[in-house]
């Protein structure tokens, strides 16, 4: 049976690929997930659907791939918002004193939280949906500042 995702489907898989890409996913990345799937207005329904089809696959390039031809048939300015999430759950830090999480309210987010896995994965979709560094940017500026839950 071919797998095919949706566009919910498709911005989970590559928000779950760049969280998972150093091997952890942080608290941190669960918030900014959380606030994507308000801001995106993703119903669990679509969660649940794309976590039954991302355990069928078990393959991040492949996941990852089905996601990027999904996200080819959108109109740029998704295909931006897209990066744009995957940057964003990248870049979400803690802000923690001697390993003591701080009392914010909001996550640090900066491009020096992302490490070499998650910029890779984030470059690779640039490429692959054509979205360049100043559309990025711009896509940047409309996202949510990620709030701790």
């Amino acid at each position: 049976m071919k797998q095919t995702f949706n566009h919910h489907e498709a911005l989970l898989a590559l928000t779950s690929v760049v969280a998972w890409a150093d091997g952890e996913n942080q608290i941190q990345e669960i918030d900014a997930c959380v606030q994507m799937f308000a801001h995106e207005g993703i119903r669990e329904k679509a969660i649940e659907t794309f976590n039954e089809k991302a355990e069928r696959i078990n393959d991040d390039d492949k996941i990852y791939r089905l996601a990027i031809a999904t996200m080819k048939t959108q109109k740029p300015r998704l295909r931006v918002k897209a990066v744009a999430w995957m940057y964003q759950v990248a870049a979400v830090a803690s802000s923690s004193v001697n390993g003591e999480e701080s009392n914010v309210e909001i996550w640090e987010t900066s491009s020096k939280n992302i490490d070499s896995e998650e910029i890779e994965w984030i470059n690779r979709a640039r490429k692959d949906l054509e979205v360049s560094l100043s559309d990025l940017k711009e896509g940047l500026a409309e996202m949510p500042e990620i709030q701790r839950l």
